[in-house]
């Protein structure tokens, strides 16, 4: 099968009820999830609300192309070429590189000797990357790295916050992305001005509208879905909250 004739199937194929898929997933792999996270001192359940909008977003069709797609450019070409999505928590290589960077240029590194990165302009360096983008283990290690890099870019400003304000603001900041400028030094205006932005979807294609027909697609707030599926999960009577 063509490139193009894939594509093009990909871009018409109805999505699954994504809310129940996406949960039904969670459930699932929650235990190891967390075990990392707590690895690393990140609130296993801010962790979760962070990814959950791209968790039910996320199509394993989807995923194949692109990360095909990703994987014959970005070796050789870096950000210049396809700088798709991937995995479950929804991560572009570019994000990934970023953060790379910013985790061995910060202090942060000392505390994990063991987290070591060749940020080099490589294609040794952009292959090994790519492997573990490739990796749902290393995807929630990336995930830890980011709240950690977080809260030590934006500590200061993230202070007076009560929790679900700081959850906004991570979520934002993975969502449209965020500087590195270092530590306490972020700007934490910049990530407001987007905290209640509706421009999250989960139609495939450009999201317009909806597959197959002419009608506006809907557009959700991603950090209104991170805070609303942590209140879930801070419920102890919930059902997902019973999982952990």
């Amino acid at each position: 099968m063509s490139l193009l004739l894939t594509l093009f199937l990909l871009l018409t194929q109805p999505l699954p009820p994504q809310a129940e898929r996406a949960a039904a997933y969670i459930q699932t792999h929650r235990a190891e999830w967390y075990a990392r996270w707590r690895d690393f001192d990140i609130c296993p359940e801010e962790a979760e609300a962070v990814v959950y909008p791209e968790i039910v977003r996320y199509t394993v069709i989807t995923d194949i192309v692109q990360k095909a797609l990703n994987y014959s450019t970005y070796i050789v070409m870096g950000t210049k070429g396809f700088d798709f999505s991937v995995g479950r928590f929804q991560m572009k290589p570019s994000f990934v590189e970023a953060l790379e960077k910013a985790w061995v240029e910060s202090s942060l590194c000392r505390e994990y000797p063991d987290i070591v990165f060749d940020v080099e302009d490589s294609m040794e360096a952009r292959r090994a990357r790519i492997e573990r983008m490739r990796d749902e283990s290393w995807q929630c290690r990336y995930l830890a790295l980011f709240l950690r890099l977080f809260y030590y870019t934006y500590g200061p400003s993230l202070e007076p916050l009560d929790t679900l304000e700081r959850l906004r603001l991570a979520a934002t900041a993975y969502n449209v992305g965020c500087a590195w400028p270092g530590e306490g030094e972020g700007d934490v205006d910049a990530l407001w001005k987007h905290a209640y932005d509706k421009t999250f979807h989960f139609e495939l294609g450009s999201g317009k509208y909806k597959l197959g027909t002419q009608e506006p697609a809907p557009h959700w707030c991603y950090a209104d879905l991170s805070c609303n599926w942590y209140l879930t999960l801070a419920t102890p009577a919930s059902p997902q909250n019973q999982a952990n």
